[in-house]
């Protein structure tokens, strides 16, 4: 009986959820950022976090119209307190492959990127044991000096999302 019941409680501590995004137009992108976690006190939960984004846009060079098609994907460890009511701190590491355009004939190259970032948001119950999040970090490891290193176009990530427990 008392097996049972720490495999319950172990059940009951782990959630998943993530997000999805996606914008079609001159810049057409798909992501999914699926998520699993485990809520180690009532306040303090950890957990990791996978990434892949689809990107396709046309850009112009010497007049030549050129299709970039992009495939990036990554993975991350969040830690994640819970401050008061709906907000919490959030930190977190992130490793990024993304591929970027090169030349100008269109070659790509694929590059790494780890990024530590920390920030904070919201979480709100949306029914049951789900909930919608809301998440602003802000990027240390960005540089703006360095165009062809960055996969973000700005120090700032934000995510939004829903997560739901067993």
């Amino acid at each position: 009986m008392a097996q049972q019941e720490e495999e319950s409680s172990f059940k009951d501590k782990i959630f998943v959820g993530g997000g999805f995004g996606a914008g079609f137009g001159d810049y057409t992108f798909i992501n999914v950022s699926p998520i699993i976690g485990y809520r180690i006190t009532p306040r303090l939960s950890s957990g990791i976090r996978l990434m892949y984004q689809y990107t396709t846009y046309d850009y112009y060079f010497s007049g030549d119209k050129i299709k970039f098609e992009g495939n990036d994907y990554g993975a991350g460890l969040f830690a994640r307190f819970l401050v008061k009511g709906p907000f919490f701190l959030q930190a977190e590491y992130e490793y990024l492959n993304y591929e970027n355009v090169y030349y100008y004939d269109g070659t790509s190259f694929r590059s790494s990127f780890d990024s530590f970032m920390a920030g904070g948001g919201i979480s709100q119950p949306i029914g049951g044991k789900a909930f919608f999040f809301l998440t602003a970090l802000y990027n240390f490891s960005y540089s703006s000096t360095n165009y062809y290193r960055n996969p973000y176009n700005s120090p700032w990530v934000f995510r939004v999302g829903i997560t739901a427990g067993f």
